[in-house]
């Protein structure tokens, strides 16, 4: 067994004990739980089991999945153009801030209503209020990002007359998409609750339809169930964004692992030369 395999193992281990613990601790907890909205665990996962047989969960999960992933696509596409845009012209983000921060303030949920008189109950409405709500930690970090770009590279750029859109693609981008997709990790539990409500009170499938219909109809187990699944969805897609970044930011990754390398260095050798 390598190096990088030992690396790996005790990684996912450090990772895993907690939340294997957690399990166990519910499980012995809750066996004998006779309580009506407290099941034993065990029952909470027979029912989930029951459920991906005869209910089509599996099919429920696949419609909620597929409009979080659009909407939070959605929310990312929109989110790093409107950041480039407004990060690299300070007076029109000066201009924009106060119409900003009032679309921010206003609680997105309050779009669901509207977007299902107007798009109807159909996939359309959860896609753009899942953007809606998405978009704003994308956005602030992409304008944080643009406005990262050093003094010298501006300079650079005027002095070589570099045009606009190769300014933007080369420069830019890579420095708004590190920033955007840390956004994009906070974004992803805004849009799990967003969607769940959505799917609640607009829809007639989906996680947030059966956790719903569970509930209203006394089926506490599979509401637990329902709970418990949308969960594992949301953790599961927070470690595919993880991987996405390590592929796709890799030259990031690697610039920082060399940032920290260089710096451990230096510190190292000034304690050394002081003492």
């Amino acid at each position: 067994m390598n190096s990088m395999t030992t690396r790996l193992l005790s990684r996912a281990a450090v990772a895993v004990w907690l939340p294997i613990l957690l399990f166990v601790v519910w499980w012995l907890a809750s066996a004998n739980s006779e309580s009506l909205y407290f099941p034993p665990l065990r029952d909470i996962l027979t029912a989930l089991g029951d459920a991906f047989r005869t209910q089509d969960l599996l099919g429920q999960t696949i419609y909620s999945v597929r409009n979080l992933v659009a909407g939070l696509a959605l929310a990312l596409v929109l989110g790093v153009v409107l950041g480039i845009a407004l990060g690299l012209s300070e007076p029109v983000e000066r201009a924009t801030r106060p119409v900003l921060d009032y679309a921010r303030a206003v609680p997105h949920l309050a779009f669901v209503p509207i977007l299902i008189v107007i798009l109807g109950i159909g996939a359309w409405p959860k896609i753009v209020v899942i953007a809606l709500a998405c978009i704003w930690p994308i956005l602030l970090n992409s304008i944080d990002g643009a406005r990262s770009i050093p003094p010298a590279v501006w300079d650079m750029t005027r002095s070589f007359r570099i045009p606009t859109p190769l300014f933007i693609a080369r420069v830019a981008v890579p420095a708004c998409l590190p920033r955007a997709a840390a956004g994009l990790r906070v974004a992803l539990q805004v849009g799990l609750v967003t969607l769940l409500v959505s799917e609640m009170y607009g829809s007639d499938q989906g996680l947030g339809f059966y956790i719903l219909q569970s509930g209203s109809t006394y089926r506490i187990q599979d509401t637990w169930a329902g709970t418990l699944l949308i969960g594992a969805v949301g953790y599961l897609l927070s470690l595919l964004l993880l991987l996405g970044e390590r592929v796709t930011l890799s030259w990031h990754f690697r610039s920082t692992e060399e940032t920290r390398t260089v710096t451990k260095s230096s510190r190292f050798a000034s304690r050394k030369a002081r003492a």
